[in-house]
């Protein structure tokens, strides 16, 4: 990707961050998909922006078949934005995290009780395996 779409993508105006090393660490999907899902957890309360982010997907989704294209591969549950947003925003407020970029610290065995127990009860909807949760 080139050096100005790259500062596009990730909102960067000085092109003296864009070096070499930089672009290495950053320039796939996985990196953008990423940078991406934190901004839109970061515009104001967590749990607002991913009502935001479902009803995006909905109109997407009811765009879609009211034109007759095909829904099948674009609207997987698996790729959905929302639900991995939704297992994230769920974690985070559950182990105490308001916001994104909360400096609040958590004692690790805290989180990891609080992890334990939206395992066990599938507390807030989050029910899902032990291996099947990706974070990005």
């Amino acid at each position: 990707m080139s050096k100005y779409r790259l500062m596009a993508a990730y909102k960067i105006d000085d092109p003296s961050i864009i070096t070499p090393d930089w672009v290495a660490l950053y320039d796939n999907d996985r990196e953008r998909r990423i940078y991406n899902n934190l901004c839109v957890l970061s515009i104001g309360a967590m749990k607002d922006d991913l009502d935001g982010v479902q009803q995006k997907e909905r109109l997407s989704l009811a765009f879609s078949i009211e034109n007759g294209y095909d829904t099948r591969v674009p609207h997987r549950i698996s790729e959905s934005q929302y639900i991995q947003l939704k297992y994230a925003v769920d974690i985070l407020t559950t182990c105490g995290f308001s916001e994104v970029s909360s400096d609040v610290t958590i004692p690790a065995q805290a989180f990891k009780e609080s992890i334990d127990h939206l395992w066990e009860s599938g507390e807030d909807g989050l029910q899902c395996r032990r291996n099947s949760l990706v974070f990005y």
